[in-house]
């Protein structure tokens, strides 16, 4: 959250960010979806947003009002995550909650 929030200071205007979303390496590695409230609060213009994500997925908080949202994310690529079907409705409101408009998922 820390590095997401330092990124966000030294480039506010971002509108488009990739951070290695198709690893080449087999291993547990990915950030959490929660993380995605930092990228909102740090980067609200951002239209593009591809990162790798855990099979951890946590339980929906419930906030479907959050402070911070996505002002216009147009794509969320998920590239080679491991996502866990159990945990597709908890991404959903999630998503849901952080964008205004839903975004594409690739």
């Amino acid at each position: 959250d820390e590095d997401v929030a330092e990124m966000g200071n030294n480039w506010p205007a971002m509108s488009d960010l990739t951070l290695c979303h198709a690893p080449h390496v087999k291993r547990d590695l990915g950030v959490d979806f929660s993380i995605l409230s930092s990228f909102a609060k740090s980067f609200p213009n951002l239209q593009e947003l591809r990162l790798f994500f855990g099979k951890e997925v946590l339980p929906f908080d419930g906030d479907l009002y959050p402070d911070h949202r996505f002002r216009m994310l147009k794509t969320l690529g998920v590239g080679l995550s491991p996502i866990p079907r159990s945990g597709t409705r908890d991404i959903g409101f999630l998503l849901a909650s952080l964008c205004q408009s839903p975004p594409s998922v690739e």
